[in-house]
């Protein structure tokens, strides 16, 4: 059975990091949601118990990082707060988010258990493939969605758009990943457990 964690808070500048484990679908949950009308509608409509934990779970995290902030979704479905950036990602019992009131971010969490030798081929090209160990493939994988949450449809092709710089595994450190079109690199920082691989990023 998986382990389950302690939330977590950090701060890298002017971002803010919450690490944290789903919340029960019970009534404490619905009412630190402070959901709005329309959101408790949506709410009442979502039948899988998992995502309406998660739905809970988000609202009640972005008040922890941005208190008196609404959640809004763009017309492709991404998350946003009048505030500033926010990204959302979970997995398994984890829910992770990070926000910051300048720069764009993107996060992205995963459980250990997934198997991502089997997915490789589909997310790394064969130089990648060649270079990174089968213990920095989650994160190898987190760092591209990470990305991906920043730039969406110019790097969506994980394996032809984006390529993980070779880097030192550590538990905590982080590596760069490079945007092949635009020839540009960014900064991943990531965290790294027996349980889940975590990864964000805060654009320049």
């Amino acid at each position: 059975m998986e382990k389950m964690i302690r939330e977590a808070f950090w701060r890298v500048g002017s971002s803010r990091i919450l690490l944290s484990p789903l919340p029960a679908d019970d009534t404490a949950a619905f009412e630190a949601a402070a959901l709005s009308e329309s959101e408790e509608e949506a709410y009442r409509r979502l039948t899988s118990p998992k995502r309406r934990r998660e739905f809970l779970g988000l609202r009640i995290a972005l008040q922890k990082l941005c208190p008196a902030s609404r959640l809004r979704y763009r017309p492709e479905g991404k998350p946003y707060v009048d505030a500033g950036h926010i990204s959302v990602s979970h997995s398994g019992e984890y829910l992770a988010l990070i926000f910051d009131p300048e720069r764009p971010v993107g996060i992205d969490i995963e459980c250990r258990s997934r198997k991502f030798e089997t997915l490789a081929p589909r997310f790394l090209a064969p130089d990648e493939r060649e270079y990174l160990s089968k213990e920095q493939l989650a994160l190898a994988w987190s760092a591209k969605e990470a990305l991906y949450k920043i730039l969406g449809a110019p790097a969506v092709d994980f394996s032809g758009q984006q390529r993980v710089l070779p880097f030192d595994l550590q538990p905590a450190g982080s590596l760069r990943i490079e945007h092949r079109p635009a020839q540009r690199c960014y900064q991943a920082s990531y965290r790294l457990t027996e349980a889940y691989a975590l990864v964000y990023i805060v654009a320049n």
